[in-house]
Parts: C-alpha cells; sequence; structure tokens
C-alpha cells in the first residue's frame, strides 16, 4: 500500500490533484488507496479520541493554539421503524413511504491472489 501525501496551498487549502491526464484504472485505484487511507484514519482517530476522553472530563472544553476540544453528554432519540411497520398496515406504510433514485460508485480492494 502506497503512502498517501497531501499537498497544500501556502494558506493552508488542500491542494487537488489535475486529474486530466488520469486513465480510467488509475483513478480507480487512486479512489481505492483513498478509501483505505480513510479506514486507516478513522481507526487512528477512533485511537486518538479513546484516551482524550480519560484527559477530558465531561462537559467541558480544552483549547490549544490551534484546535478546541469540547466533549458534551448527549441523549439521541430515534423512531422504532421496525416497531411503527408491525404497528402500521400495509397500505398505510405504502402510503407515507417516499422513493429517492440515486447512484452509487463503490470501489473495492481485489483479492490478490498469492
Amino acid at each position: 500500500m502506497k503512502t498517501l501525501s497531501l499537498k497544500y496551498h501556502a494558506e493552508g487549502n488542500l491542494m487537488l490533484p489535475a486529474l486530466g491526464k488520469m486513465s480510467t484504472s488509475g483513478l480507480i485505484d487512486a479512489l481505492g488507496e483513498l478509501k483505505q487511507a480513510l479506514k486507516d484514519l478513522g481507526k487512528l482517530e477512533a485511537y486518538y479520541k479513546e484516551a482524550l476522553m480519560s484527559h477530558i472530563a465531561r462537559d467541558t472544553e480544552v483549547a490549544t493554539k490551534s484546535f478546541i476540544a469540547i466533549r458534551k453528554s448527549n441523549v439521541r432519540c430515534a423512531l422504532d421503524v421496525t416497531r411503527i411497520k408491525e404497528d402500521m398496515t400495509p397500505k398505510w406504510i405504502q402510503k407515507y413511504t417516499t422513493e429517492t433514485e440515486y447512484e452509487t460508485l463503490t470501489i473495492k480492494p481485489l483479492k490478490q491472489e498469492e
């Protein structure tokens, strides 16, 4: 796996690569490598957050020169869709269900044969 390197303009904005001369297979490989890097960065972020949680008390803010960390206690409420569907008739569900068309693009690594 290649190491992903990011380039930035002097003012700190991300410099996007020119894609005009990139082949389809090059774009697919670049997206696949980016997805893997994001997955790895997500793991690293979770690792740092877990460590930081032991340093910051609940409902507290801690600032550095560059960033602020805010730890809050929250409550989330959600509808139990499965139980709602059990209570409602199929006609009711059909009446209040909306459909939205959308496209997806999935990039998955190929299994390498040894």
